[in-house]
């Protein structure tokens, strides 16, 4: 569906429905008679690629489309690329151009640098989907080939069709019903949530998971809710990157999964659930637009205090450090969306809780977790820094800094480069709030500082695989280059 003719013929069918006309009652209303239904019947099946512009218009004007809904038919711009680079990457000239589509779409100002990094990263997602798909076919041979032909699909970037084939594949499956037979239409199933994943639709992707949940769920009750915990972090992930819906998918995941491990049969897993919907949360309100954001922050402490409860009468210091770790954040956060006169409360009880996850990890011999805790600790100090009044303001700034240089130290760009990124861009925000707080060259200097710390972060959040984060720290950082320039 990568040609003006499909696209323009899938809005029209979607359009008609809305309007509740059949294909003959648009073509008298378009054309004034019904010879014309065959030539919409085509067009809304993607027969015709290149229609002509007068049958465009007789549409357009009898479904009232506007001229952006003809643009979003017409294939967006998207930077050159150099000569055989989609080879040398492993994808097809189609799944490029099919690619294509939505990068140009979401990102229609992109340089060829970062067009290239989207469909690098794409051939990696793509490179463990088919090895998914290859393995799912190697035990039946019918399955074997049905295999093989969504793999073609995919690399020729037709993924409704990948999608047919997978449905059919599982269709297949169902004359077995044991749990061997089961387990295998789960993943066949899995395999199509990740494809919608890989296209960006995380919607069709948790139906797709929880039909593969469903498929095992009468056989095995755990093995089915581990599903549910994997489905739900690949969902939450992709929300990470790229917003969407993908936390609110994870977290329905996440509930049904607490539902099953009662706290007498299983502690550890239900800590641990409490402690990924306490994650959801987090992202949840402090990204929210709507108003909602202490509600959903606070509906995260409560989870972070089911979890570091459970943990400590588990007696799992590990488990109980990183989740006091994330407790810590989620508290500063909180903090950070309050009133004036509220946050002190909350950064005080994020420090202690930070403070005590840097003591166990001081003891161990455990450096990169070691220093997620340093950066952990540093933030709070930060938070606190910029709303603090005078000179206490600048030791808790100071403090910041010197833990995040600490931290820089072993998240290294060549081993931890998002690490990396995370404290670059936390240092930005320190010397910019440092900035706020001085004068002459000082304040000069200071900016030219959080110049460098961002773009030494955006240098790895690119706009291609964390448009959130490189929307954030971008919009500091032209704040920050005004009055330099």
């Amino acid at each position: 569906m990568n040609s003006f003719g499909s696209r323009f013929g899938a809005l029209i069918k979607q359009r008609r429905g809305f309007e509740d006309l059949t294909q003959q009652a648009l073509a008298v209303l378009a054309f004034g008679e019904e010879g014309n239904k065959a030539r919409i019947s085509e067009m809304e099946n993607g027969r015709i690629s290149n229609p002509h512009q007068r049958l465009v218009d007789a549409l357009s004007v009898a479904l009232k489309l506007t001229e952006a809904d003809i643009a979003s038919c017409q294939k967006p711009r998207v930077p050159e690329l150099p000569k055989n680079f989609p080879t040398k990457i492993g994808l097809t000239t189609e799944l490029v151009e099919a690619l294509s589509w939505g990068f140009g779409f979401a990102e229609p100002k992109a340089s060829t640098a970062e067009y290239q990094q989207f469909l690098r990263e794409k051939a990696g997602e793509l490179a463990q989907l088919q090895a998914r798909i290859h393995i799912l076919g190697e035990a039946n041979e019918k399955i074997s080939t049905m295999m093989s032909a969504a793999q073609v699909s995919i690399n020729l970037g037709c993924f409704d069709k990948a999608d047919d084939i997978l449905r059919t594949a599982e269709e297949s499956q169902q004359e077995e019903n044991v749990l061997v037979q089961v387990e295998r239409l789960s993943e066949i199933r899995a395999a199509r949530g990740e494809t919608s994943l890989l296209r960006g639709d995380p919607e069709k992707a948790y139906a797709h998971f929880e039909t593969a949940v469903g498929f095992v769920a009468p056989f095995a009750p755990y093995q089915s809710t581990s599903l549910r915990t994997v489905f739900a972090s690949l969902l939450l992930d992709h929300y990470v990157r790229f917003d969407g819906t993908g936390a609110k998918l994870a977290l329905k995941f996440f509930s049904e999964s607490l539902l099953f491990f009662d706290e007498k049969e299983f502690p550890l897993e239900r800590a641990k659930t409490f402690g990924n919907i306490a994650i959801c949360y987090d992202y949840l309100g402090e990204r929210s637009k709507h108003g909602d954001d202490i509600t959903l922050l606070s509906n995260g402490i409560e989870a972070y205090e089911n979890s570091v409860r459970l943990f400590e009468n588990l007696g799992d210091l590990d488990e109980l450090a990183q989740s006091r770790l994330n407790y810590s954040a989620a508290l500063r956060i909180l903090g950070e969306h309050t009133f004036k006169g509220e946050w002190s409360e909350y950064f005080a009880r994020s420090l202690n809780t930070a403070e005590k996850a840097v003591a166990y990890y001081e003891g161990k011999d455990m450096p990169t977790v070691h220093a997620k805790a340093l950066n952990n600790l540093s933030t709070t100090l930060l938070s606190i820094g910029i709303r603090a009044p005078g000179q206490i303001a600048m030791e808790y700034l100071e403090g910041a800094e010197e833990l995040l240089n600490k931290v820089l130290k072993i998240h290294t760009f060549a081993d931890f480069p998002v690490w990396w990124a995370m404290a670059k861009g936390n240092l930005g925000h320190l010397y910019y709030a440092m900035a706020q707080k001085a004068s002459g060259e000082t304040r000069q200097a200071l900016l030219r500082q959080t110049l460098e710390a961002y773009d030494g972060a955006l240098a790895v959040y690119r706009r291609d695989g964390y448009p959130h984060y490189f929307d954030q720290l971008n919009s500091v950082r032209m704040l920050v280059e005004k009055p330099l320039s």
